[in-house]
């Protein structure tokens, strides 16, 4: 569970861990990660929700929270995604980083992602459709 959530606070502040990528017009987006998806998980001392609008086009929105410890902190992400070969890519306008995750529609309201396992994190979350 600690792996579970450290991941994710790296995902949603620093978005550690990522690689570059450019993005261009040419690239897939999988018609059914299309909308709007929410996440969120609670424990005794962190509280974390992403909510994220994917358009047709590429691009992407996302209203971040956490608290931790009685401090809140709200903040909006945006940039670009896509997949290829059963990866998730989304590029972040304000790092300039990508992260890369396996992804899996479980059903049309349900998304898996995974990121591969590695020395630092082993991470997984899903997004339900809003």
């Amino acid at each position: 569970m600690k792996t579970l959530l450290l991941g994710f606070g790296l995902l949603t502040l620093l978005n550690c861990n990522a690689s570059k990528s450019n993005t261009g017009d040419s690239k897939n987006h999988d018609s059914q990660l299309i909308g709007k998806w929410s996440m969120a998980f609670d424990n005794a001392s962190i509280t974390r929700s992403r909510t994220i609008t994917r358009a047709a086009d590429g691009k992407f929105v996302a209203d971040n929270a956490t608290k931790i410890q009685g401090r809140a902190q709200r903040y909006q992400t945006s940039g670009t995604w896509w997949t290829e070969n059963g990866f998730y890519y989304e590029a972040n306008i304000q790092s300039g980083d990508t992260i890369k995750y396996k992804y899996k529609v479980d059903n049309v309201a349900k998304l898996s992602f995974e990121k591969e396992p590695s020395a630092e994190e082993d991470y997984k979350y899903f997004e339900v459709r809003q």
